[in-house]
């Protein structure tokens, strides 16, 4: 029986070529020179066995052993806009900014007191009620003043059926502190 390199022995130098390349071979030296014969030989030969394939007449039972690489992973950059399954732009919830909300509510005359504006602040579970302006238009505008005067930016305000919601970026500032 014939060994398997005896078998490549017999073949062409262009067989071999086209053999080694198959198989992921290099068919130059380091230097940059062609490889020889007898060289493509011990290169098919090495990718075989690697690659746990027998030219010989016997199977042999190898297992392909192959070594895990190790590539650095790129930093992974959140997308504040996804797109949904139906093309629509929808945004990331962790890259929704967090704000502080004051619910504002009118409180109407009694006997006993003229109109009022309640302020509702949940972060501290603390309200404030306050005099009602008649020279502003409505109790967000009278709340948003007094909130202002405090040092408290507003930047956005919404309405309910309740009243008002005022929104500001300052986590710290109580609305009991004096005016």
């Amino acid at each position: 029986m014939k060994s398997e390199k005896e078998k490549l022995a017999a073949k062409s130098v262009n067989a071999l070529k086209a053999a080694a390349k198959r198989l992921g071979g290099k068919l130059v030296n380091p230097d940059g020179k062609a490889k020889t014969k007898q060289q493509l030989i011990n290169t098919i030969v090495m990718k075989q066995r690697l690659a746990g394939k027998s030219m010989g007449a016997k199977a042999t039972t190898t297992k392909k052993v192959t070594a895990k690489k190790t590539v650095a992973k790129k930093p992974i950059v959140k997308k504040a806009v996804k797109k949904s399954t139906l093309g629509q732009k929808i945004q990331d919830y962790r890259a929704i900014e967090n704000v502080r909300i004051f619910d504002v509510v009118f409180l109407g005359p009694t006997i006993a007191s003229g109109s009022r504006v309640k302020i509702n602040d949940y972060r501290f579970n603390e309200s404030k009620i306050i005099p009602y302006g008649y020279k502003n238009n409505n109790e967000g505008e009278v709340a948003a003043e007094y909130l202002n005067k405090l040092g408290i930016k507003i930047f956005a305000k919404g309405e309910s059926s309740k009243g008002f919601s005022l929104c500001t970026k300052d986590f710290s500032t109580s609305i009991k502190d004096k005016a």
